[in-house]
């Protein structure tokens, strides 16, 4: 074990390749920015589905962002609560997204299988939440009996055979709930905190695995550059610092000339820095720069006493967590052959600033680390002292909740594959895919997914 955590993450311990940056002006057909999972998906996709000449560029290196600084979490699912969804885009068209999310969860098994290589995706045999408030259970189950009526969720629930905790149980899901001993609960979620009252567990396999998704890109590219080394490029280092958006094309600003594209597509997740004007009068096209939210959330692992096929979230309302509503842990692949799992551990996060000063960011990594080695103690009576690995990842929570992917509304040669929302992995396959669809014309008519009508901050509802 190191004798400190380390700011590498997990998931970028091991040998990657390098591209050049761009030195000169450059032209090509479809720019993609951004080479995380979102980027290099919608390059997988571009190249297998179509004829099209693509750059990939990225300021840093490939899966360098929130891909390699993540919870490697992967599953077909959106965060926000479906009930919501429903009300305010309808029945159908939720469905329709949840779909297209469960076929994408396939199409990522379809892709490790295409391109081959060390398999560095590890499915979830078991999974559970764990629930320390009646109100927060009540919650879970009624948006997870209208994913049950989307023919997605299976569950069972359980919650203390006590009186009182019976009648806070709302009557309509009463009926799905059978009521055990509390050490029944505690035994399942292999806590020792008897805060938590009630639990679900999954009856059935979920769609979810924990995954390397900065090695899965490597792989990607690997399996690109044998097959279709003619139809690409990728830039490393090569910040675009400003676009200006035309009718027919749009000029990327780099520090040692300028790229014309064709079409330009967003692959940026949180980062939001890139001056975005409309070429003709100069005005900002703010939707990338109002319609994202930073946050910043930090994760640890340990190889010691890892927990094998073992996967919990713990739904927190109370005081000593009021800053983190949700914990989650599991086992974890490792990079390097020959090295057991490890157990990963994530749940606080913290919105950023527009400006954040490395001062503030430190102060959250102080408080994050401490949080989580109090979660662990309480939870399961596991001091530690250190990690082997303690790190952080940007996120880009969009302004409605939902990934955007497809066309900008004003300059439909802009396009969009981003937005993780804590979850980003599999809907960013399953963005690149459809967007791929729409590149060539498609009409996929209206989904959740749709890019907001913004054109900068003054469009966004209060």
């Amino acid at each position: 074990m190191h004798s400190a955590p380390t700011t590498q993450s997990p998931w970028l311990d091991f040998e990657r390749q390098s591209w050049p940056s761009l030195k000169k002006d450059f032209q090509c057909e479809v720019a993609v920015v951004g080479a995380g999972i979102s980027g290099v998906a919608t390059l997988y996709f571009l190249l297998t589905t179509t004829e099209k000449y693509v750059a990939l560029f990225d300021k840093s290196t490939v899966a360098s962002g929130a891909t390699g600084y993540n919870a490697g979490l992967a599953v077909s699912y959106i965060e926000r609560p479906v009930s919501e969804l429903v009300n305010e885009f309808g029945w159908e068209l939720t469905k329709q997204a949840f779909s297209e999310m469960d076929d994408a969860w396939e199409t990522l098994l379809t892709i490790q299988e295409t391109i081959g290589g060390q398999v560095n995706l590890v499915p979830f045999s078991a999974a559970t939440f764990g629930f320390d408030s009646i109100q927060a259970f009540n919650h879970f189950v009624e948006q997870e009996q209208i994913q049950a009526a989307l023919g997605r969720a299976n569950w069972r629930y359980w919650a203390q055979d006590d009186e009182t905790i019976k009648e806070q149980i709302l009557e309509p899901i009463k009926s799905y709930v059978e009521f055990v001993s509390p050490q029944q609960i505690i035994d399942t979620l292999k806590t020792v905190d008897r805060k938590y009252i009630a639990a679900a567990v999954r009856s059935t396999p979920i769609k979810g695995a924990r995954i390397n998704s900065a090695k899965l890109c490597y792989q990607i590219l690997s399996y690109l550059q044998k097959h279709f080394a003619e139809r690409f490029v990728v830039y490393e280092h090569t910040e675009i610092m400003q676009v200006e958006l035309y009718p027919t094309e749009s000029i990327l600003h780099h520090p040692h000339g300028s790229i014309h594209a064709k079409d330009l597509i967003l692959c940026t997740n949180g980062y939001t820095g890139i001056n975005i004007i409309e070429g003709e009068s100069l005005k900002p096209h703010g939707k990338l720069a109002s319609g994202i939210i930073p946050k910043e959330g930090f994760m640890a692992a340990s190889t010691d006493g890892a927990l094998e096929n073992y996967a919990a979230a713990f739904i927190n309302t109370r005081e000593m967590y009021a800053d983190v509503p949700y914990w989650y842990l599991s086992h974890a692949p490792l990079c390097n052959e020959g090295k057991s799992r490890f157990m990963l551990i994530g749940g606080p996060e913290y919105d950023l600033p527009q400006s954040c000063p490395p001062e503030l960011r430190e102060q959250y990594a102080k408080a994050g680390m401490e949080v989580i080695k109090q979660f662990l103690s309480h939870t399961f009576d596991k001091e530690i002292s250190r990690f082997d690995y303690f790190w952080s990842g940007v996120m880009g929570y969009t302004h409605n909740g939902l990934r955007w992917v497809g066309p900008d509304t004003h300059y439909p040669h802009l396009w969009y594959n981003l937005g993780c929302n804590g979850i980003g992995i599999v809907p960013a396959i399953g963005g690149a895919k459809r967007l791929a669809k729409q590149l060539q014309g498609a009409d996929l008519g209206s989904s959740l997914f749709d890019p907001p009508k913004i054109r900068d901050a003054r469009d966004l509802s209060p």
